[in-house]
């Protein structure tokens, strides 16, 4: 899956900041069915993020996200970020 976004922090207080993304993805799609399986594809699709990130002291972020890929993916994503 490939996936190019626009990032948009909007600070909220201190160290907490709400992020939105904004892009497109492509990926390889396999349809399947009961005993039928197309062949792989590639997709295209806008995608969004939305989510909170904390920044800790030492230059430490965790966040959390919801996702939303193609029509019908969804995910929470939770992650550690770093600051270089």
């Amino acid at each position: 899956m490939y996936n190019l976004q626009i990032k948009t922090i909007v600070p909220i207080f201190d160290n907490l900041n709400a992020n939105v993304y904004f892009g497109g993805s492509r990926a390889k799609m396999l349809t399947s069915a009961n005993n039928f399986i197309g062949s792989n594809s590639w997709s295209n699709s806008v995608s969004y993020e939305t989510g909170l990130e904390y920044w800790f002291q030492s230059n430490v972020s965790l966040r959390l996200d919801y996702m939303k890929y193609f029509k019908n993916i969804e995910a929470i994503d939770i992650g550690l970020g770093f600051r270089f």
